[in-house]
């Protein structure tokens, strides 16, 4: 039986296997390595969804074979996943755990691939819930990071016409845009890089994601993939896209 990583060129994929496809490409790298993985034999791997929440990540994953466990501290979202999961049918391999990730030091929890995406930017204290994340990577784990940018924000608000909110993202320590902004801070790149050398994890990979959706324009163009690669992968352009995708792993892995 053809799974979502194996379908060959010729045959037409499920809904379910788009949508893990879809997944993957979203995962840019981490999608890549996940595929490559498949294709040299090795069986599913385990995943932790820091933050997850409705599965949007987890369920497609789970459809590919993968185990997952999500942590979230939302029991209205853990309960959207479990309904999710249900109508999947991938139940059995998916396990919702609501955990304040303020204070995730990795529960003594391994996996093969940890996700920590649109984290950072809300919990008090980054550098502890990413040591979390570190300790939780299996040996020769990967480590999936994406964060809201300051400067993407800005540009985001200023084409936008909310010049305001751009000019106090830029002005704030944290990159916030006011008291009432639900983010803790927005990162710069090379901040977040450094924050993650800190606590003992190695940069692979960085990628720009959201630039082509902010700045708009037609879509359905036949070069449309390769604008988006070049606007998530050429470093300019990395600087100012509105989230930072990074892959690390564990420095010695």
């Amino acid at each position: 039986m053809s799974s979502a990583l194996t379908a060959g060129a010729g045959e037409a994929a499920s809904p379910a296997e788009s949508e893990s496809l879809s997944v993957l490409d979203d995962l840019g790298a981490l999608g890549a390595a996940i595929r490559q993985r498949t294709a040299a034999g090795h069986p599913p791997g385990t995943v932790l969804d820091l933050g997850g929440g409705t599965g949007v990540i987890a369920v497609p994953l789970a459809r590919a074979g993968h185990l997952v466990t999500v942590l979230d501290q939302s029991p209205d979202a853990l309960a959207t996943l479990a309904r999710r999961t249900a109508a999947a049918g991938v139940a059995d391999r998916v396990t919702g755990l609501v955990h304040d990730l303020d204070s995730f030091d990795g529960l003594s929890l391994t996996a093969d691939i940890v996700l920590c995406h649109r984290v950072l930017e809300y919990v008090d204290d980054p550098e502890r819930t990413l040591t979390g994340a570190r300790a939780a990577l299996s040996n020769g784990g990967v480590l999936s990071i994406v964060c809201a940018t300051r400067a993407g924000s800005i540009l985001a608000r200023t084409v936008a016409g909310r010049r305001d909110e751009a000019l106090a993202i830029a002005d704030d320590p944290r990159g916030r845009s006011g008291p009432t902004d639900q983010l803790q801070r927005r990162f710069e790149p090379a901040v977040l890089i450094a924050l993650c050398e800190s606590v003992g994890l190695r940069v692979t990979g960085r990628r720009g994601i959201g630039l082509i959706d902010e700045l708009g324009g037609q879509q359905g163009k036949g070069n449309d993939l390769a604008i988006r690669s070049l606007l998530e992968n050429v470093d300019a352009f990395v600087e100012v896209a509105p989230y930072l995708h990074l892959i690390a792993e564990a420095r010695g892995s």
